[in-house]
């Protein structure tokens, strides 16, 4: 089974181009159980902003990983992203390269249609 983290920034951009990320992330694991989750403090990072009502709803249907941490969202991920079978989904480019350089998995939205990995 994969576990896909979320970043804020990729949640809400999913919102804004209309990207249906369950489906996208089923056509990218086609044989694979996936189980799609967020931290506690990404639920936090999403209060306030536009577009946060929807995304809060949609966070309703992934698991929610209470970490009880006052870290960024960013060393979570970064933190997390090195168990077994986790891949994080992210759009921010700092992260990515320090994704990268850890050896994590990365999934990015292309053309502002589909996702990636």
């Amino acid at each position: 089974m994969h576990r896909i983290l979320l970043d804020t920034d990729f949640l809400l951009q999913c919102i804004r181009w209309k990207i249906d990320v369950f489906t996208e992330l089923e056509r990218l694991f086609p044989t694979s159980k996936i189980k799609i989750c967020v931290f506690d403090r990404t639920l936090e990072e999403l209060q306030g902003k536009k577009d946060s009502p929807l995304a809060l709803a949609f966070t309703k249907r992934m698991e929610l990983i209470k970490t009880g941490s006052t870290l960024p969202v960013d060393d979570l991920l970064l933190e997390h992203g090195q168990e077994a079978d986790t891949i994080v989904a992210t759009q921010d480019k700092a992260l990515k390269e320090k994704l990268k350089k850890a050896s994590i998995p990365i999934i990015t939205i292309r053309k502002q249609r589909y996702l990636v990995m």
